[in-house]
């Protein structure tokens, strides 16, 4: 048989008591829960699920705004959230080919089109660099200095003093 030879400290919310939870108890068993869940979700959302529905799916009860303000807490977080979104929406321009082709089965044209333009509105909000509309501006200009020049002459004194003129 084994024996412990280290104690493990438990969190004070793993503890089994009558007494009620206190808040900080509760931040800490949901931030806990976070963190495990936090993996799997991301991959969720890069196979193609917005996060309220991965979530919804997800075995555990987890609060969206919840997860989501603990995500924006680091910056980590919120990078892998966002690329997370980029492959989604690489994703989804898979997923509006096939309803565009057809091969999703013939469905209403016009619940089709609202699905479509929907999903490509979320992808370039996600993806701007891949799915965005790209807007190019030239600008053309010429600046003529004589008017500028013509000023500062009529600054200057009347007549520049030479070194003869000096005693």
């Amino acid at each position: 048989m084994l024996a412990m030879t280290q104690s493990i400290e438990i969190p004070s919310w793993l503890n089994p008591s009558t007494q009620p939870l206190t808040t900080t108890d509760r931040r800490e068993m949901a931030e806990k829960q976070y963190e495990i869940a936090f993996p799997r979700l991301m991959d969720m959302i890069a196979d193609g699920y917005h996060l309220s529905t991965a979530l919804k799916e997800y075995p555990a009860d987890i609060q969206q705004s919840g997860f989501r303000r603990w995500i924006k807490k680091d910056p980590g977080r919120e990078a892998a959230y966002k690329n997370a979104k980029e492959l989604r929406a690489d994703v989804w321009s898979d997923l509006l080919l096939r309803r565009a082709s057809g091969e999703d089965g013939l469905n209403d044209v016009t619940r089709d089109k609202l699905f479509c333009d929907n999903l490509r509105w979320i992808m370039a909000a996600d993806n701007r660099r891949e799915y965005g509309n790209h807007t190019v501006v030239e600008t053309h200009q010429s600046i003529n200095l004589n008017a500028v020049l013509e000023m500062a002459n009529a600054r200057l004194p009347g007549r520049v003093i030479d070194h003869e003129d000096v005693e």
